[in-house]
């Protein structure tokens, strides 16, 4: 069954809710960011969340790349890629809460 509100096949009208900024397109499965607070992620997929939701929302699903550490973590497209709250954190090194590592 569709979410309400959306066709079954509903790949154009959840487009049009990421119209203005496509924030998951911006990383590749495999693709490695580095947190502001120093731990190294790997991207395992982008996904849209419709749980709870009246309108979806991007998500980056990513991993720590600790072999000691299997967790999965799941977090909104746009929190992904903001800014570091800079009065929270004011010793913060990156601009980005997640910048690509090299």
């Amino acid at each position: 069954m569709a979410p309400r509100g959306l066709k079954m096949d509903a790949s154009k009208e959840v487009s049009m809710y990421f119209s203005d900024e496509d924030y998951a397109s911006r990383v590749d499965k495999g693709e490695v960011f580095i947190h502001f607070k120093g731990t190294i992620y790997v991207v395992l997929c982008h996904a849209v969340d419709v749980s709870n939701k009246r309108i979806p929302e991007q998500v980056i699903v990513y991993t720590n790349t600790d072999p000691n550490d299997n967790r999965v973590f799941v977090r909104d497209a746009r929190e992904f890629f903001s800014e570091v709250d800079k009065t929270k954190y004011p010793d913060a090194k990156q601009k980005y809460r997640f910048e690509v590592y090299d």
